[in-house]
């Protein structure tokens, strides 16, 4: 990995880096990353209490998606 000084950084604007396929954030995800990070919250792991909440369903961990490229790698 390569570490730029900021002004080094402006080559890269405008162009896509490191840019990763699409892939799915379904429950078995948000549970595992949940047993990783503590972040056991019921809106997160609680299928059934989730319905009953604000979103009607679970929702991911906001610093699920920032640590997405790590997963990515990991056989879930």
């Amino acid at each position: 990995m390569q570490i730029l000084p900021l002004k080094g950084m402006k080559k890269f604007l405008g162009k896509q880096i490191g840019c990763s396929d699409w892939f799915s954030i379904n429950q078995a995800r948000i549970d595992k990353f949940a047993q990783c990070t503590l972040e056991n919250h019921w809106v997160h792991v609680d299928v059934e209490i989730a319905k009953q909440g604000f979103f009607g369903n679970t929702i991911a961990q906001g610093n699920l998606n920032p640590c997405s490229p790590i997963s990515t790698s990991a056989s879930w």
